[in-house]
């Protein structure tokens, strides 16, 4: 599978989520279904977060909207990243610099050295994203934006 040319195409939060699951599951044997994801405006500095123990990750709307504006095609590299670190907190990977290793390993292995996901785990957002056009000074929007059909494998039941 080319997981390049995979995360290229991704074009909704689920088919990403996917990708990001898949690679988890092939690298550490390890999964989780029944999980939602939910936008809201947070500090800039946090890119996304996970309750524990609840099975709800959180992106942050405005950094998201700004990576949007800059570069689309970036956008899926930060995406991927960020889902794949909050994914890795609801394996039960609690130490930050832990999964941000295995977010680094996880990302080269599966895309390689160059690519923009593994140069954001090893240099942070920075790296990638320089001057992004965030407005600042508007209020934020602490509404909870619920994203439907995330993880689509928690809907395989007979209700």
């Amino acid at each position: 599978m080319d997981f390049k040319k995979h995360l290229e195409v991704c074009n909704d939060f689920a088919s990403m989520f996917e990708l990001v699951r898949l690679c988890v599951d092939e690298s550490l044997g390890r999964r989780r279904n029944g999980l939602m994801l939910g936008m809201t405006d947070l500090p800039l500095h946090i890119g996304a977060y996970h309750a524990v123990p609840s099975n709800f990750i959180m992106l942050n709307r405005k950094l998201l909207n700004a990576i949007m504006q800059y570069d689309k095609k970036l956008a899926n590299s930060y995406l991927f990243h960020v889902l794949l670190h909050e994914y890795l907190h609801t394996l039960g990977f609690m130490n930050e610099e832990e999964v941000s290793a295995i977010v680094y390993v996880i990302s080269k292995s599966f895309l390689g050295e160059r690519h923009p996901t593994t140069l954001i785990a090893k240099h942070g957002i920075g790296s990638i994203f320089q001057n992004l056009p965030i407005d600042i000074d508007s209020e934020a929007d602490r509404s909870i934006e619920i994203i439907e059909n995330f993880d689509n494998e928690n809907l395989n039941y007979i209700g």
